[in-house]
């Protein structure tokens, strides 16, 4: 009897825990922070990348501080692996031409493309 009890506890543990791990992600488009899909940006009258960013995931427009070497630095943005310029080129980049926004940190950054992204990457994945 007490096995069947513990087997049956068990067993609606596990039923509750798989109900609230569907639920989450109905409610979570994308569950990694660092990418935005065409999913993200929904029915939103996004014209550009930068708006888009700016009102899912402000924080990667923001520069984090003075780098301890080399005085300021900037978020870098990068479309196909072509380096475009700051943040600012984003309003040029029309959100129709998008296929996904990531986010790349300052040490990944800066071990894939050099030592000037302290402040990490936007790495547009454009469509075209």
């Amino acid at each position: 009897m007490r096995h069947s009890l513990l087997l049956s506890l068990f067993t609606a543990v596990l039923v509750l825990l798989s109900g609230c791990y569907s639920a989450d992600q109905a409610t979570n488009r994308s569950s990694d922070r660092s990418v935005l899909t065409q999913e993200d940006f929904g029915t939103a009258s996004y014209r550009t990348a930068y708006a888009a960013i700016e009102s899912l995931r402000p924080r990667w427009l923001r520069s984090r501080g003075q780098s301890s070497f080399r005085g300021s630095s900037r978020v870098q943005v990068y479309v196909n692996d072509s380096r475009v310029g700051g943040v600012g080129q984003l309003r040029n980049i029309p959100i129709s031409a998008v296929e996904s926004i990531r986010y790349i940190d300052g040490n990944a950054a800066s071990a894939r493309w050099g030592l000037d992204h302290e402040d990490g990457a936007i790495y547009v994945l454009s469509i075209n």
